[in-house]
């Protein structure tokens, strides 16, 4: 994984993920995928991104690799984005939200030396078709 030394104690791609990313309350009412990952395509059967559009979290042709990649180095490096893109908005939506609960440094055990970060999605879903709830105002 791609996580590494740069991720560890304090240091996070997460803040150069905000950094870089200029979020308007305007486009998180919709919601727009292209505003979350740089050049996002889709062509009604597919869904394509430039991997460099990712890169501020993490994530390489190598990790991307479609047989040989690591895909839990790309679910980090999604919640990182989602969590950076989320908590940049001034006027955050309710019916989806992303923290991330904690973040520590293991001193012993299996994963002695490893940070451990949760990162937590809530959504609020309607029934029986589970598609994401309409905000409320």
């Amino acid at each position: 994984m791609i996580f590494n030394a740069a991720n560890r104690r304090g240091t996070s791609n997460l803040a150069a993920s905000t950094a870089l990313m200029s979020v308007s309350a305007a486009a998180l009412s919709s919601w727009p995928p292209g505003d979350l990952i740089a050049g996002w395509v889709e062509d009604g059967t597919n869904i394509t991104f430039p991997i460099a559009s990712l890169s501020d979290v993490g994530v390489t042709a190598e990790n991307a690799d479609a047989t040989t990649g690591d895909a839990r180095a790309l679910v980090l490096a999604f919640s990182e984005r989602f969590t950076a893109w989320y908590n940049a908005a001034d006027n955050k939506p309710g019916a989806l939200s992303a923290t991330i609960r904690s973040r520590r440094l293991i001193s012993r055990g299996t994963w002695e030396g490893k940070d451990k970060q949760v990162f937590e999605v809530i959504a609020y879903k309607t029934y029986p078709d589970d598609g994401i709830a309409e905000e409320v105002t």
